[in-house]
């Protein structure tokens, strides 16, 4: 508070001093000036005290005034500030008497997981799920059928809503020019992106569940049919990633496409242009669809 009101304040007190530096020439010469034919040398010291005495009187006032605004604003604002140290303190002591019961629930919860209990097993998992950010549409659906195996469904975004036609190029004049990209260089970005959701499913998902040997992960995407026009769910890709593939990845370093291509258990049609044609749902579907 006491900073801040000085803040407030400095301008004036700049001013101040502004003035008592200007004066000094007046105040010091004037009266050595005055003085100097009755007292001598002593005329200098009487000048000097008179110059400080003229600081006095341009600074004291100001400290009395910003004094006086402390203790008026500390009265007007403690109370306030007070009643929300109060219920910070309430607050933290009613936090503090619910810890024990809530450090059971989650030694309870966290049990129930390493011991491979279903129900908390699929909870834990969407959750985990849930709370991934993507900076585009992308929704997920999971169950587990027992403590070893998850199946997650990914809704894919379409090409044209993360992948653009164009991209910039800067030219040797420093403006920059928009270049139309091959349909080969869009499949390939698109790859890499869907690829590397799945990849980030199924680590959040064996992250989440410690019983978790192996993840199931479909994708599909909305297209538009030939010859109807109309748009439909297409499947585009079916992977199983293991817990031990999946604990060897290195975010920094792993190719998800690479990833994608290169797992024995994927199923996906891939043609020469990059692009990923229908495939059928998974057969696991069926066997799951009121889960999912």
């Amino acid at each position: 508070m006491e900073a801040r009101i000085r803040k407030d304040r400095r301008g004036t007190a700049i001013g101040l001093w502004v003035l008592a530096v200007a004066m000094f020439p007046c105040v010091f010469g004037g009266v050595g000036a005055a003085l100097q034919e009755s007292m001598g040398g002593g005329s200098v010291l009487v000048a000097l005290l008179a110059y400080v005495g003229f600081v006095m009187l341009c600074t004291v006032p100001w400290r009395r005034g910003t004094r006086a605004l402390m203790a008026k604003t500390l009265e007007r604002e403690w109370p306030e500030h007070w009643r929300a140290l109060q219920s910070d303190h309430q607050a933290f002591q009613e936090a503090l008497t619910a810890w024990p019961e809530q450090e059971r629930e989650r030694a309870s919860w966290a049990r129930k997981l390493v011991a491979g209990d279903p129900e908390a097993l699929e909870e834990t998992v969407s959750s985990s799920l849930e709370e991934l950010d993507f900076p585009f549409e992308a929704q997920c659906r999971v169950a587990l059928p027992d403590s070893a195996r998850a199946f997650v469904v990914v809704d894919l975004p379409e090409i044209e809503d993360v992948i653009p036609e164009v991209r910039q190029r800067a030219l040797k004049n420093g403006t920059l020019k928009d270049v139309r990209r091959t349909k080969a260089e869009r499949n390939a970005d698109y790859l890499h992106l869907i690829a590397g959701i799945s990849l980030l499913l199924a680590r959040t998902a064996i992250g989440a569940g410690p019983t978790l040997r192996r993840v199931h992960v479909a994708a599909y995407t909305q297209r538009r049919r030939r010859g109807s026009g109309l748009i439909a769910d297409e499947y585009v890709y079916e992977v199983v990633f293991e817990r031990q593939e999946v604990t060897g990845w290195s975010p920094a370093t792993v190719d998800p496409a690479q990833v994608l291509l290169a797992t024995a258990k994927s199923r996906l049609d891939l043609r020469d242009n990059g692009e990923l044609k229908r495939i059928d749902p998974p057969e696991w579907m069926a066997e799951l669809s009121t889960s999912l």
